[in-house]
Formats: C-alpha cells, structure tokens, sequence
C-alpha cells in the first residue's frame, strides 16, 4: 500500500497505477479496465466528504466499505492510516487484504431480511456501497435498514450502481432484446438479481429516514460513442447512477 496522496482529483489511470498488480488474473485485469472511470468518480465523492468532515475536527474519518473490493485497496491508498477504514459483506483477501483494512464485518447482506440475523451496528462517518444492491435479492429497502444502522447520526451513504433505464438498455428493449443479464450459476457472482432507477433509490431511501442529497447520473463505462453524445444531453439515459444520501435519524 502506498502513502496518503496530495489532494488532487482523481483520475482513471491513477486507479490504475495504484491498484495493477502483477498478482491479479486476467478477470480481475479486465475488471479493473472495465470500472476504473467509475472507481475514480467514486473516489472523488468520498474524497468530498472526507474533506467536510476533516474541516469539523472530529478525529479520524470513519468509512465503512460495503462489498470489500478494489475500492478498498485504492481507499487505503489514497488515504493511508489518516482514514479508519472497514468493510462488510464476505472478506476478499484477494483484493482488500487483511492489512489494509482495520475492521471487517462478516455478513451476507441477503440474510437483512431477517432481523435476528443483524450484526450489532456501529457508528461509521460514511458509508461506501459501490455497485453491490444490484447483486442482492433481498428487498432494499430492508438491507438500507440494515446499513443504516452503521451510520452516525448526520453520517452519509453513497449508492452507486447501474441505471436501470439507460439509453443502452431502452434501445435494446425497443430492439426486442433482454437488456439485463441471465442470473449467473455460481454462488460467488451471480450477476445482477435488481437494477434501479434513481427515483427508487431516492424512495427506498427516504423511506428508511435517509434524505437524499444528490444524484449523479454518469458515463463511466465504455460504450459507443453516439450513445455518449445523446446520453449528454439528457443525463437519466446515462449508464450509472449515484446517489447521496444522509441518516436523519433525530
């Protein structure tokens, strides 16, 4: 792991340069070529609300990871040791090591539809969780009750994830073909069980107390370049979708 970097902005092949290594396997090379336009829109998110919170003073940035994964890797990067930096969903020592990451919450966020089944919450500044409600068939809004229950008071969540409603999968749909992937047979990745649109994100969230703050409609996967300009000029058509969200609890 590298040292705390300057604050700049984030770039896709700084993504790159701090977490290709020549360990990964050829999946999780084109993962990481895939997703690194996102993981720096990503990055530079939490980098605003780390820097609001630094301005309070209150100690060190609290930052729970939902879905350890290559995100993790480049936050420590980013930030070093100046960040406490957890994670929850199933360990991934592949690319979110034990050393990088202070405390890890073992849970299958499938089992949030049983109340029983909740870890004890702690309180996190911030929580991150980066293209995983996509991959959980559980209702979400019972998993954002779940999670929320590891946010301070004022604390925020981001939701990044694929738009449900992107001009890609219209147009395949008005082509007649299935825009959304065969549920894969393999515990480990299934694929996607639910995509969402932005206004139910921002229901699911308001109906969990969490008031939505923004959405970020954006182009950060490759696509063909004509889908791009039109996408411009009408930002629900774009490919990801990212919502800020802050706990209201009292």
């Amino acid at each position: 792991m590298g040292t705390p970097t300057s604050p700049h902005k984030v770039t896709a092949d700084d993504v790159l340069k701090w977490l290709s290594d020549p360990g990964l396997n050829e999946e999780e090379k084109a993962y990481l070529a895939y997703h690194r336009a996102r993981l720096a829109f990503l990055l530079n998110l939490v980098a605003e609300q780390v820097a609001t919170l630094e301005k309070k003073g209150s100690g060190a940035v609290r930052i729970l990871d939902v879905g350890p994964h290559f995100l993790t890797a480049a936050l420590r990067y980013q930030y070093g040791r100046q960040i406490v930096l957890n994670t929850l969903g199933r360990a991934n020592e592949r690319l979110a090591p034990q050393e990088v990451v202070d405390r890890h919450f073992e849970f299958d966020l499938n089992d949030a539809q049983s109340s029983f089944r909740w870890l004890p919450g702690e309180p996190h500044d911030l929580i991150v969780m980066g293209e995983v409600i996509e991959h959980v068939y559980t209702s979400p809004r019972l998993v954002l009750s779940f999670l929320r229950t590891f946010l301070r008071d004022n604390g925020v969540l981001i939701i990044q994830t694929p738009n449900a409603v992107s001009l890609a999968k219209r147009l395949k749909m008005a082509l007649g073909r299935q825009p959304y992937e065969m549920i894969r047979e393999t515990r480990e990745n299934p694929g996607h069980f639910r995509e969402y649109t932005a206004d139910e994100l921002k229901r699911l969230c308001q109906n969990v107390s969490l008031r939505c703050e923004r959405v970020s409609y954006t182009d950060y996967w490759p696509s063909p370049w004509i889908l791009k300009r039109i996408a411009a000029v009408c930002p629900p058509l774009r490919s990801g979708v990212t919502v800020i969200a802050r706990n209201m609890s009292t």
